[in-house]
């Protein structure tokens, strides 16, 4: 009984200092009100319409254990080019925390998104975004987003 205890509380202790990427190293990242969200690696998908109409969605598993950001972040943009098109009604930002809040860029205050490289033969796209996100209970909550980067393929 002692032997299965001790491996029952390495195996929660080891998980509670998981992080599934470094911040400056995850592949779909940023910051909303400063606290970092850190989509696991392998819960990151792209999906292509039209030949230039990405949906990014990445998620973030919630870690009992910890106080991490979680949900799920999903980025619909229209995308031609490498250059910088603004978060509005027609390429969105939302962030939903697993049934809670849903916080969304807004059409009256744009965000950025800059596509810094897109390779389409290699299927690979990159990019930063910052922006005020609206939403939460009350409609009128905000959330400042910044330092958010991905590097996604599909």
């Amino acid at each position: 009984m002692k032997a299965t205890f001790g491996v029952l509380l390495m195996a929660i202790l080891s998980l509670a200092g998981c992080k599934d990427d470094d911040f400056s190293e995850a592949p779909f990242r940023c910051k909303i009100n400063g606290k970092e969200f850190i989509a696991n690696s392998d819960l990151i998908s792209v999906s292509v319409s039209g030949g230039n109409n990405y949906y990014i969605q990445a998620t973030r598993v919630a870690n009992p254990l910890n106080d991490d950001l979680y949900g799920e972040i999903k980025l619909d943009i229209i995308v031609d080019s490498v250059g910088t098109i603004q978060l509005n009604a027609a390429n969105t930002w939302r962030w939903s925390n697993n049934g809670g809040d849903t916080f969304r860029s807004d059409g009256n205050d744009p965000g950025t998104l800059t596509v810094t490289s897109l390779d389409i033969s290699g299927k690979r796209m990159t990019g930063t975004f910052e922006l005020t996100a609206y939403g939460g209970s009350s409609g009128t909550d905000t959330r400042s987003v910044t330092e958010g980067f991905f590097d996604v393929s599909w």
